[in-house]
């Protein structure tokens, strides 16, 4: 049979990984790049907000692109510390950047390494 695709970009996708949360165990699908860039504004976002209701407003559209990537993470209402939140946050960063033993370079031009 012959492939009909010069590229497979499915081969890319690594399976998902897991972390633990007030007790409980969650699966972390391995983020898009429109979840990545919607994160890290968002917290961008809240760390430069004044106003109460936008942050709020803000961190609801965060926790519900983090339930994208951990589902059931919003629905276990599990109330995170803010270091958890940036543990979690750095811990998808860097899933998103793994495939494998390779890591894909941070910065255009920066060669990537196997770790």
């Amino acid at each position: 049979m012959s492939k009909n695709y010069d590229l497979n970009l499915d081969e890319i996708i690594t399976s998902s990984k897991k972390l633990k949360l007030g007790g409980k165990t969650f699966e972390v699908k391995q983020p898009g790049v429109q979840q990545l860039v919607t994160i890290f504004a968002l917290a961008d976002k809240l760390k430069n907000q004044q106003e109460p209701e936008e942050s709020m407003q803000a961190m609801e559209v965060l926790l519900d692109t983090l339930d994208e990537i951990v589902p059931g993470l919003k629905k276990s209402k599990i109330n995170m510390t803010s270091e958890q939140l940036m543990a979690l946050m750095s811990f998808i960063s860097d899933y998103a950047r793994t495939q494998g033993n390779k890591v894909v370079p941070k910065v255009p031009g920066e060669s990537a390494h196997i770790s």
